[in-house]
C-alpha cells in the first residue's frame, strides 16, 4: 500500500481547497448582502409586518386617547440631529411605514417590496443601516392607518415616517372624507414622533391634479414634510408596462417608486433638512374630529338577549366606526345608534383570505351623538356570527 502523497497530488489538492474556498467566499458575501440581518454593523436591516395582519386592534384598549393631539404637548428637540443629518453622516436611522398595498409588495412578481430595496440603495449611497417598521397591510385606509399609529407601542423613536395610502380611500366627504382622515393620520404620527421627518407618496394611481393628490401636498407642506410624486414619475416614464392590475404598480413599476424615493431623500440631504415645529392648528378642520377616541371591544359589550350587543357612550362624540373582518364564514349584523338603524352588513367574503374591514359613520339627521348615545349591534343568526371587532369613538367633547 502506497503511503506517500506525492508534490502533484499536494498541489492538486491546494487547487481543490483555493477554488472550494472561493465558491465558499462568494456564497457568504451574497448571503450577507442579502440575508444578514445586521445591527449596527453594515448591511440595511428591514424588520416588517406584513399584508393580512392578524391584529384585532385589542392594544388600542389599553391605548384609548381622550386628550387630543395638542400642538403644547408636543416638544421637539433642537439638538437631536434628523434622518437627514444622520444619513448624511453614515448613521442609523428608524423608519416607520404606514401604508396600504404599494407597502406589502402586492404586484410584485418577484414578492419584493420595494422598500427592501431602498433601505440597501439607502446604505450604498450613505453607508446608514436602516430600519424599517411596516404597518402597511392590503386594503389599508387612511383612517384605519390612523389607529394602527396610535395602537403602536414598540419604544422605538422614529427618525422618518413614510405615509402612503390612497388607493383605498373612496370617500370625499366631511369628516368621512379622505382631506380629514389623511391629515389626521399625519397629525397622529408627527405628534406620537415629533423629531421624525415626514414623507409622503402621491401614489400612481392618482392624477397629479386629483382631489387626493392636491390634499396630499397642502398636508404635507403643513406639516413640514416632503412628497414624493410617483404619479409624476410614472406619467414620465417611457416604459407603459407598470402596474400589475391596472391600479398596483408591477416589479417595474416598484423601482420607479425607488427612483423617486431616493431623489427627494437626496434634496433633503443637501438640503440639511430638519423639523422644526408641529403646528398648532389643524389644515382641515374636520381633521380634529379625529383627535381623541375611545376604543369599546366587541368582548366588552353587554349581550341583553341571544344575538344583541349593546355598549353606551356617555360623552359627546363626532364620529364612529365599527371594524369587523370579511371572512368565509361570514354573519349578517345590523347596527343601531339610539335606535336608528345605521347599516346592515353581510360579512361573508368569497375570496380565501380574511378581510379586515371599517364602517365610519357621522350622525344622520334629526340624531346627535350627544351624552349617554346607545349603540346596538344585532346578529341575525347566533349560530353563524360575524366576527366583529369593536367600535372606535372618535372627537370625544373633553
Amino acid at each position: 500500500m502506497r503511503n506517500r502523497v506525492t508534490w502533484l497530488e499536494i498541489i492538486i489538492l491546494a487547487c481543490i481547497t483555493a477554488a472550494a474556498g472561493i465558491i465558499c467566499g462568494v456564497w457568504a458575501f451574497k448571503y450577507y448582502k442579502t440575508s444578514k440581518p445586521a445591527g449596527e454593523d453594515n448591511a440595511a436591516y428591514f424588520s416588517s409586518v406584513y399584508a393580512e395582519k392578524k391584529n384585532d386592534f385589542s392594544n388600542l384598549e389599553n391605548n384609548s386617547d381622550t386628550s387630543g393631539n395638542s400642538s403644547d404637548s408636543v416638544i421637539i428637540d433642537s439638538t437631536r440631529a434628523s434622518a437627514y443629518q444622520k444619513l448624511k453622516n453614515g448613521e442609523r436611522i428608524n423608519v416607520l411605514v404606514l401604508g396600504d398595498e404599494t407597502c406589502t409588495g402586492y404586484g410584485s412578481e418577484s414578492d419584493t417590496v420595494w422598500l427592501d430595496t431602498l433601505s440597501q440603495k439607502l446604505y450604498d449611497e450613505y453607508g446608514s443601516s436602516v430600519y424599517i417598521t411596516n404597518l402597511a397591510y392590503n386594503y389599508a385606509t387612511a383612517f384605519i392607518q390612523y389607529y394602527e399609529v396610535k395602537a403602536l407601542d414598540n419604544n422605538v423613536d422614529y427618525d422618518l415616517i413614510l405615509v402612503s395610502v390612497g388607493a383605498n380611500d373612496v370617500r370625499t366627504d366631511y369628516k368621512t372624507g379622505f382631506d380629514s382622515q389623511y391629515e389626521a393620520l399625519v397629525r397622529a404620527a408627527k405628534s406620537k414622533y415629533p423629531n421624525a421627518e415626514l414623507l409622503t407618496v402621491i401614489q400612481s394611481t392618482e392624477g397629479q391634479t386629483s382631489q387626493k393628490s392636491e390634499a396630499i401636498r397642502a398636508i404635507t407642506e403643513h406639516y413640514n414634510g416632503d412628497c414624493i410624486d410617483a404619479a409624476a414619475t410614472f406619467l414620465l416614464s417611457s416604459n407603459a408596462e407598470l402596474n400589475y392590475d391596472g391600479v398596483f404598480p408591477n416589479d417595474t413599476g416598484y423601482e420607479l417608486y425607488v427612483t423617486a424615493t431616493m431623489q427627494t431623500i437626496a434634496l433633503c440631504v443637501g438640503e440639511d433638512k430638519k423639523t422644526t415645529e408641529f403646528p398648532s392648528e389643524v389644515l382641515y378642520e374636520d381633521a380634529a374630529a379625529y383627535d381623541s377616541y375611545q376604543y369599546i371591544s366587541f368582548s366588552s359589550m353587554s349581550e341583553t338577549a341571544p344575538g344583541v350587543y349593546q355598549t353606551t357612550v356617555k360623552k359627546d362624540f363626532d364620529v364612529f366606526s365599527l371594524l369587523y373582518v370579511l371572512n368565509g364564514d361570514g354573519g349578517v349584523y345590523r347596527l343601531y345608534v339610539n335606535d336608528y338603524e345605521y347599516e346592515y352588513r353581510d360579512t361573508k367574503w368569497t375570496q380565501s383570505s380574511e378581510r379586515r374591514q371599517v364602517s365610519i359613520f357621522e350622525s344622520k339627521e334629526g340624531d346627535s351623538f350627544t351624552g349617554n348615545t346607545k349603540i346596538r349591534i344585532e346578529v341575525e343568526d347566533t349560530n353563524n356570527k360575524p366576527r366583529i371587532l369593536g367600535l372606535i369613538v372618535s372627537g370625544i367633547d373633553q
